[in-house]
């Protein structure tokens, strides 16, 4: 009953990170590493059309950006007190197929990620470009070392259809986009005449350097990526919760023991 509330917990989690970053499932995998008393977690999403799409802050979309149709996934790597990780120990297989992170093959995007050190509640991140070794489209292993192993499959249809749609609605936004600045415009221009003042709208995401929940296990997590404190009820924090602060990365690894 215990381990079925847990791993309850954990999915809800789960499905809170990935809506608080607006990304798809497929695009998203993750490791649960716990060695030598430290524990962290990496993040593994694959760069495509609908990544950049997501609720991504923009100098993070800006330096993937080049990355979309490379095969090329980015490297999330988190600990909530801080911990060391070998970036040597992260390798790809598909088939008779494997790829490693040789250093070369490494772009940093945030932080020094292959130093190895992520600092507490500080995500360090980099991409590597898989190559024609590894098909997006099927099934392929992330592993860190023997201690970890997850899976991934991108939907490259989905990928390749919102390309299209997306070249076809900017095309047609074009001429709207134009027509639309000029009569706003026009409507300032008309409003400062008035002599009347238009404050910018104000929310959640206002303060560029909004800090995330305090009892939001994924606050600190997802607020890297998006820049922006989730919405959440502290008033109503459980601290019971097996996937609270200090402790929601443990039942990221029973789904993983558990094949979930």
């Amino acid at each position: 009953m215990a381990l079925t509330l847990a791993v309850g917990a954990c999915a809800q989690s789960l499905e809170q990170i990935l809506a608080q970053t607006g990304l798809d499932a497929d695009l998203v995998s993750m490791l649960t590493v716990e060695q030598g008393g430290q524990k962290f977690l990496l993040v593994f999403v694959y760069i495509d059309e609908r990544t950049l799409q997501s609720n991504v802050r923009p100098e993070i979309a800006q330096a993937i950006a080049p990355y979309v149709g490379q095969n090329a996934v980015m490297i999330w790597a988190y600990s909530e007190a801080g911990a060391s990780f070998d970036p040597g120990a992260i390798w790809f297989a598909q088939g008779e197929a494997l790829v490693t992170l040789a250093p070369e093959l490494v772009v940093p995007i945030e932080g020094d990620f292959l130093s190895g050190v992520i600092p507490g509640m500080t995500p360090v991140a980099a991409v590597v470009v898989l190559g024609e070794a590894i098909d997006p489209a099927q099934p392929f292993e992330i592993h860190y070392g023997d201690l970890a192993m997850a899976s991934m499959a991108v939907n490259v249809t989905v990928a390749q259809a919102e390309a299209t749609a997306q070249a076809q609605a900017q095309a047609e936004a074009t001429a709207q986009a134009q027509a639309t600045a000029q009569a706003q415009a026009s409507a300032e221009a008309e409003v400062q005449a008035q002599g009347v003042v238009v404050e910018e709208p104000c929310g959640p995401c206002a303060e560029a350097e909004a800090e995330p929940c305090g009892c939001d296990p994924c606050g600190w997590l997802t607020a890297w990526w998006s820049n922006c404190c989730p919405e959440v009820a502290c008033g109503d924090c459980d601290p019971c919760d097996p996937c609270a602060t200090g402790g929601f990365i443990v039942p990221f690894l029973l789904l993983l023991l558990l094949g979930l």
